[in-house]
């Protein structure tokens, strides 16, 4: 299992690369943008909304909060880079020697997983060392907070990744891919009416309150994820072993 596990390290080692560097693009953009809200024309902005009773200042700055908690996200979505390790198996036509190694359904199905594992972790401390280093640079952060926050979006992702592997497993990656889009359109489309219909008032109070009840809610997030990842490979194990290996 490790020389699989290594190969496809090696195989998502440039993503890894693209990822720090993403992570530092965030923390420049977040931090500016935060001096900006406090020194620079967002701030100007502010004062003129308060000048006309469009937004007070305390309601400005809730969706700042919740636009750098945004873009504090973006290393998490190098989360589901761990799929690819799927096309490259197919470019290579690595299912052909696969099973002339002296590996286990078990071991291949159990790198698979760790591997993409391993890159969500990556993708975690990536997130984690940008929020780190906006509280670092600015009062108006907490770490729990933001730290809440990644880790309530990083177990949804974990979520979703897990998913993705079983149907990667059952119906191969492209089509596996085009399920998860597809779900995640229709949670879309199903969510734009339920918002439209909200008034400006509880809107504002949603973003408000969001932030604090996914920090309260990152432990129990995590947990489930933990849960479903795990259930989640021994489904795929079990798909692989009836269909007598990976295609």
């Amino acid at each position: 299992m490790k020389g699989l596990f290594i190969r496809d390290y090696y195989t998502l080692k440039a993503y890894m690369k693209q990822c720090f560097l993403v992570t530092a693009g965030v923390v420049l953009v977040a931090v500016l943008f935060f001096i900006s809200s406090r020194h620079g024309n967002i701030a100007k902005a502010i004062v003129s909304m308060e000048q006309e009773g469009e937004m007070t200042a305390k309601e400005f700055y809730a969706l700042i909060k919740v636009s750098v908690n945004m873009i504090l996200l973006i290393p998490l979505a190098y989360m589901e880079t761990g799929i690819t390790c799927f096309h490259a198996d197919e470019e290579a036509h690595f299912s052909k020697v696969l099973y002339s190694l002296p590996v286990t359904d078990k071991e291949i199905v159990g790198s698979r997983y760790l591997s993409n594992l391993f890159f969500a972790v990556v993708s975690l401390v990536g997130a984690i060392l940008a929020g780190i280093c906006v509280c670092l640079t600015s009062d108006y952060f907490k770490v729990t907070e933001i730290m809440g926050n990644i880790i309530t979006i990083f177990s949804l992702l974990l979520i979703y990744t897990s998913a993705n592997l079983v149907l990667a497993y059952l119906v191969g990656y492209k089509i596996a891919g085009n399920i998860m889009v597809g779900i995640l359109m229709g949670i879309w489309i199903l969510c734009i009416p339920l918002v439209a219909q909200l008034s400006e008032e509880k809107m504002m109070k949603l973003v408000r309150e969001l932030p604090s009840l996914m920090q309260e809610k990152c432990g129990i997030f995590l947990l489930v994820a933990i849960g479903v990842c795990v259930i989640s490979y021994f489904v795929s194990l079990r798909i692989v072993e009836k269909k007598g290996g990976v295609a």
